[in-house]
Formats: C-alpha cells, structure tokens, sequence
C-alpha cells in the first residue's frame, strides 16, 4: 500500500476510464485504505442515470473491494452522512459538473451537511475521485461549457450556464492549484478554451487532463501523472490578452506537458520528469522540420505539435489552426462580402496558435512501464485570428 497523505488524496480523472486501466484503479483502492479496509461511496449526481455508478461499483468489486464495502449515495437518504463518516473514498462519476455543485453547495455557496461530510473524510486521510464531470467540479473555479472552444476564444465567458462558450461558477475547492479541465485531448481542441479562461478570469493556472488519464494529487503539495495520455499545464501567469475585430489575442502563455510517471510540485511549481526519460539535446532531435497542424482540433492534436512537431523536433516553432466549419465558415463568407461593401466585420476565419521553443523549454523522451512517453516543459504558446494570408501561406 503507498503511503497516504496526513490530508488526503485526490484523483482527477479527465473522463473515458476504461474497465482495464489497472494503475488508476488500483491507486484509488490504495488512497481508500487497500482491499479490506476501503469503504467507498459512489455518487451518481452529475449524471442522469445510475448506469454508470452500477459500471464503477461492478469494476472495484473485480479489483477486489468487496461489495459490502461499496454503496451508491442516495442523496434522500436519512443515514447518508453517518454512511459517509464511515467511509474512506469517494468517487464521483461523469455528466454535468453543474449538477454536483448545485445538489452539495447551498445557494450562497456553503457546503451543505452532505459536502461537509466528505471533507471530514478527505482532511482525515480519504480520497476523492472523479472522472470527466467529476474531476472539473474539485477544483475551486470550476468551467462548464456548451457549443466549441471558438466559442469562447471569439466571445469569451458566457454569463449563464448551457449558453454557447464556457461558464466558470464556483467549485467544491478541493484542488486548490487552479482551474481543472478535462477529455483534454479531445473535444474540439481545449486548450484553446483553458487559455482565454485562464487569461479573462486572472486564474493563473490551468490542468488540463486527459480521457483515461489522471492525476493523483497529495493534498495541495504534488501530483503525478497516471494513465496513457497527459496533463497539460498552462501558466498565464505572465500573459496579456487583447480583444480585436477579427478575435482575440493571446500572447505568452507556458505551457508544460507531463505523462506517465511525472510530478508536478504545487507549492513551488517544480517539474520532476521520470527517471526513465532523457533530456532530449539539440542535434538529438528525431524529426527534422514540421508543417502547419490544419486541424487542432484533432484528437492529440496538441499534442503531438508539442511533442513530435517541436520539442523533437529541429524546428523552433509550430504552427497549428483551429478553424471554423459549417455554419461558422458560411458566417465568414458573409462577413467577408460585408468587408467588400465596407460593412460589417472582417472575415473570421479562426484562429492561429505557435508553439515555441524558449531559453527554458526542455523536452524529455523515455518508456515508462512499457509506454513511450513525452514531457515538454515550458513551451510558449501564443494565439491570434488567422488572415488570408496566413490560410494562403504567405506568412512564413
């Protein structure tokens, strides 16, 4: 059994857990006490069925918890809190991170009998475990978002929830490093959404978790990486912004990547990248030169720009695009017959990201339990509307 924190662990799983991925699993049997004596409370209150609390009870009882030791949470329930103060681990599934929040916190924002329950668990050495809708609602900013990440790079926060773009409200204030984020390595390409919140709300910093991956945090001292894909870590601590008629602009936000097997201090910001990983020196590079990314908003396409497209990379730079479709690209059509007439808008045909290379960008390469794995620390990201030219190729 590891050894547990004075004041308890966290699990922030960034959505997609799969049945099999045994190190997350095990760590969050571990974090409750191990086989025997875990007690586990599963809460099914961001989603609209049971469906999947019933899938994550089935899946710790095959890891060897036994099913007496396991209960779905009923908030109806007389006897919740006496079934929580005996518990030692939460986990919290997906859906709507808004309606964790709104079923724990009063409407004045205090935690309900309910809420103050589980931190009595968590500040005695219990661990709390979500995934995807359960992971965005620990942190104590939370976002929830309609419609695509343009949304809130073109109109930034949305002053309502389930309107288009991202709604920050306040969350349980669990992981206190900054602002949570999840399936970050899919859905229409986050980072970009992470970066305008970071920079509008003042919130320095951004985690941005991957679909089956996870960070286990002690408390508020460290984390590490477990999982097959990443966290992605945007300090816009030393960022300016600036709204302009073609969007917004977004300059010098640093961003970190981290896998399997890597730490990240919370207190001092230290970066401690796997003993199996090299520092990857300049002439070692594997790849020589790269293209522009068309499509950020693939799935890994971050990623991969930052990893194989310049931290292995000769190249200094990166550049990607997040573009609009469908009915956003009609929408610039008709802004740009407008430009002609000398009305309207200028034609917004999306946006243009660079990745660079600084004096204290390193990037590191390794296989960690049998999966090759990255880290690129400290990359300078800097985001502006795209121009004809660029979509030309003129601009470099």
């Amino acid at each position: 059994m590891r050894t547990m924190c004075e004041q308890g662990h966290l699990l922030v799983i960034g959505g997609a857990l799969r049945s099999d991925h045994v190190a997350v699993y095990r760590r969050f049997i571990d974090f409750a006490g191990g086989m025997e004596r875990a007690r586990i409370g599963i809460f099914p209150t961001a989603s609209a069925s049971l469906a999947s609390s019933q899938r994550m009870m089935d899946d710790l009882v095959r890891y060897g918890v036994p099913p007496e030791h396991i209960y779905i949470a009923d908030l109806t329930r007389t006897d919740l809190i006496s079934q929580i103060e005996r518990s030692t681990g939460f986990y919290f599934v997906g859906g709507d991170q808004l309606r964790i929040t709104e079923a724990l916190l009063t409407a004045e924002g205090r935690d309900t009998p309910v809420m103050a329950a589980i931190r009595r668990v968590y500040a005695t050495g219990g661990v709390i475990a979500g995934s995807s809708a359960g992971a965005a609602m620990q942190s104590e900013r939370m976002m929830s978002a309609s419609g695509v990440p343009l949304d809130t790079l073109d109109g930034g926060l949305a002053t309502q929830p389930y309107r288009r773009g991202v709604y920050v409200s306040p969350g349980l204030g669990l992981f206190k490093g900054g602002i949570i984020d999840q399936h970050f390595n899919t859905y229409d390409g986050r980072p970009a959404r992470l970066a305008r919140v970071l920079v509008e709300t003042g919130v320095p910093l951004g985690f941005g978790v991957d679909e089956n991956t996870a960070m286990a945090v002690c408390g508020e001292e460290s984390f590490e990486v477990i999982g097959t894909g990443a966290v992605m870590i945007l300090d816009a601590s030393r960022a300016t912004w600036e709204e302009g008629p073609l969007g917004v602009r977004v300059s010098g936000v640093e961003v970190t990547l981290l896998q399997e097997g890597d730490r990240y201090d919370l207190r001092t910001g230290e970066i401690r990248v796997h003993e199996q990983k090299t520092l990857i020196r300049q002439g070692e590079e594997y790849r020589k030169g790269n293209r522009v990314i068309t499509d950020l908003t693939q799935t890994n396409a971050f990623h991969r720009g930052m990893t194989v497209g310049l931290i292995d990379n000769t190249a200094q730079t990166q550049i990607g695009w997040m573009l609009r479709q469908s009915g956003q690209q009609k929408q610039a059509r008709q802004d740009t017959q407008d430009t002609k007439g000398q009305q309207g808008q200028p034609p917004r045909f999306g946006y243009k990201f660079t990745f660079s290379k600084t004096d204290s960008t390193a990037g590191y390469f390794g296989t960690v339990n049998g999966v090759d794995s990255y880290a690129a620390v400290r990359v300078r990201m800097d985001v502006e509307p795209l121009k004809v030219h660029d979509l030309l190729g003129l601009s470099w």
